[in-house]
Order: structure tokens, then C-alpha cells, then sequence
């Protein structure tokens, strides 16, 4: 892991750390695991994510897979996975100013009180 860029290294011990209290429950992960990049491929975010999703299928020996739904300046692809199942094998593959911002554009995260 020392010849990975220093962004990859920092993604991939977040992710790992934020499932460390799923793993002690069940093995972790028991079937393909989604990052869906909510932007077109080809891109920054797009090829981090193919990394990431190459080196934890090689470490977990599962299937890690990057799907991109680009559109509306990463909405799309963020609101899929707001909606997803919270299971643990569905992840936003994005950049902090822009999933802490979303919150804020929505219609449906406002408060109606």
C-alpha cells in the first residue's frame, strides 16, 4: 500500500474504518460492492474510484465495481445513493465540498418547520 498515491491510501483506511463496526457482526463483504461515481468516466473521481474498487477487490477477494451516474453536477449519482439500502455495499465516490453542499441545494433535505 506504500506505492499508492497519498489520496488513494487516505480513501481507502476511510472506507475501511467506517465498515469496522459492520465487519465484527458478519464477514465483510459477502457480495459485489457498488461505488457509484456521480460523474461521467474518465475523470479525477472516475479514476480514483476504478483504483480504490481494484485494490479492495484484491484485498477482500469480492467484487468491487464503480458505477458512474453523472448529471446535475453529482445529484444524480448522490441521490442514488441516499436511496440506496443502507447496507453497507453502496458508496459515494466524490469530493467533500460537494456531497456537504448538496444537503443545502435540495428541496428534500429542507426543513418544512
Amino acid at each position: 500500500m506504500r506505492n499508492l498515491p497519498a489520496n488513494l491510501r487516505i480513501a481507502i483506511v476511510c472506507i475501511l474504518t467506517s465498515l469496522s463496526g459492520h465487519a465484527s457482526a458478519e464477514q465483510w463483504p459477502t457480495r459485489v460492492v457498488k461505488f457509484v461515481v456521480p460523474f461521467s468516466a474518465g475523470g479525477t473521481t472516475d479514476i480514483l474510484g476504478r483504483l480504490m474498487a481494484q485494490r479492495l477487490s484484491e484485498e477482500y477477494g469480492q467484487q468491487f465495481v464503480v458505477e458512474n451516474k453523472g448529471g446535475a453536477g453529482g445529484n444524480i449519482g448522490t441521490d442514488a445513493v441516499a436511496k440506496a439500502a443502507p447496507d453497507g455495499y453502496t458508496f459515494v465516490v466524490g469530493t467533500r465540498d460537494r456531497t456537504s453542499s448538496i444537503s443545502f441545494c435540495t428541496r428534500t433535505s429542507r426543513s418544512t418547520a
